[in-house]
């Protein structure tokens, strides 16, 4: 059986955005495939999935460079192939692929800082097309594996049974009984500057305030991590309905994707959650 390792992906969004040609591989090869996080977030996101053979974890951003280095070196020579999925253009990744010294090493070469992130350490490359998805970004790479009957696969989270009801369990501690739930995600990643994709404060407001005149029986959460809690609260203060409004704090990131599943209607800057319900 070949053994594949997936490198570190960026965030939430962008390691969905990965599991339709995991899927794919693993359905249609002998393959294992072990992913390895730098987020112990992206990481939750792939329990149960039941496609990946392994899951692993390591805090690279909290360790040193040595450290992150003898992690590495224990997969040496242990993958037949690493990909470094779409999009991931930086230099960090590719050392990482060349430290683990697969054999075949996948990924993109990119229109901007391709040299300077070196992306030449790559042994099998495709380039970046303006008028491909994400998600069509890394099928591609999977004509390296003669794969060529590619099923367009949505983008999944294995939730247990208990996960699925936590929705209920939560809006009855919490005496919500709004029969129409809208869910709204107000943050981003701050890293790249995405935070300056973030719509206004007051925006969000005015739209929940537009949408709880029009539909009286509205319940309105508020999803984001501990670090985007002032930017909640702030819209919550904003809002002329503010009774009506819920943040979520204290919950996993697996029980919030239910919660999001629980809504009938979501809205999002471009982001890891918008990503999950599409």
């Amino acid at each position: 059986m070949r053994k594949v390792l997936v490198l570190p992906l960026y965030g939430i969004g962008d390691v969905l955005m990965s599991t339709p040609a995991v899927r794919n591989l693993r359905e249609q090869l002998d393959i294992e495939i072990t992913y390895l996080h730098m987020f112990a977030t992206t990481r939750d996101i792939l329990l149960n999935n039941p496609y990946i053979a392994e899951n692993i974890f390591f805090p690279f951003l909290r360790s040193s460079k040595l450290e992150g280095l003898r992690f590495l070196m224990q997969f040496r020579k242990e993958f037949d192939y690493s990909i470094n999925f779409y999009p991931s253009n930086r230099r960090d990744y590719n050392l990482a692929a060349f430290v683990v010294g697969s054999r075949i090493r996948l990924g993109h070469r990119y229109r901007s800082d391709n040299i300077r992130e070196l992306n030449f350490l790559k042994t099998k490359t495709v380039s970046e097309e303006d008028d491909r998805h994400c998600v069509e970004e890394n099928l591609k790479l999977l004509d390296f594996f003669n794969l060529t009957d590619k099923k367009e696969y949505p983008l999944e989270i294995y939730l247990t049974e208990e996960e699925r009801s936590f929705p209920e369990q939560w809006m009855k501690a919490h005496n919500i009984n709004a029969r129409f739930l809208v869910g709204i995600h107000p943050g981003t990643s701050v890293f790249k500057n995405h935070d300056r994709r973030r719509w206004p404060e007051a925006s969000f407001a005015r739209v929940i305030d537009e949408l709880a005149n029009e539909l009286r029986d509205t319940g309105f959460l508020l999803f984001g991590g501990p670090e985007e809690y002032p930017l909640r609260e702030k819209i919550i203060s904003l809002s002329g309905n503010r009774e009506r409004v819920f943040s979520i704090d204290d919950v996993s990131v697996r029980q919030a994707a239910s919660l999001m599943r629980r809504c009938h209607i979501f809205i999002s800057n471009d982001s890891g959650p918008a990503r999950y319900l599409l």
